[in-house]
């Protein structure tokens, strides 16, 4: 029997939760840096592939490798290095708004009699 929808989704949450992260194991990135891996639940069976993160001597954790080199590279900058993966976001510019915060109501025909009667008066 195969297993679809909800069946699939709830056997790969069981078995993502059942698959360890490895022990850390050292790297060549630097002295201190080791490399922890963890199989994909998801995948086909007899799969390699496989999650890979990257702690500093620090304790920091990296989720690239590139971003371990970078922050090996240069210790004094390794906080400007995102942890969560990515480049950091840009502010967004603010657009001129496109409608009126106010209602435009138009004057109906009595206040508009009556605005002619004053001018006619005055």
């Amino acid at each position: 029997r195969t297993r679809t929808g909800l069946d699939s989704a709830l056997a790969s949450a069981a078995m993502a939760e059942k698959i360890p992260w490895s022990t850390p194991i050292p790297c060549d990135i630097g002295p201190g840096w080791t490399r922890m891996t963890k199989p994909r639940a998801n995948g086909p069976p007899g799969s390699r592939v496989a999650d890979h993160t990257w702690i500093g001597p620090d304790g920091k954790k990296y989720r690239s490798e590139k971003q371990a080199r970078a922050a090996a590279a240069n210790p004094a900058a390794a906080s400007a290095v995102p942890a969560a993966g990515g480049k950091p976001k840009k502010a967004a510019a603010k657009k001129p708004p496109t409608t009126l915060k106010v209602a435009y109501n138009p004057p109906t025909a009595r206040a508009a009699a009556a605005a002619a009667a004053a001018a006619a008066a005055a």
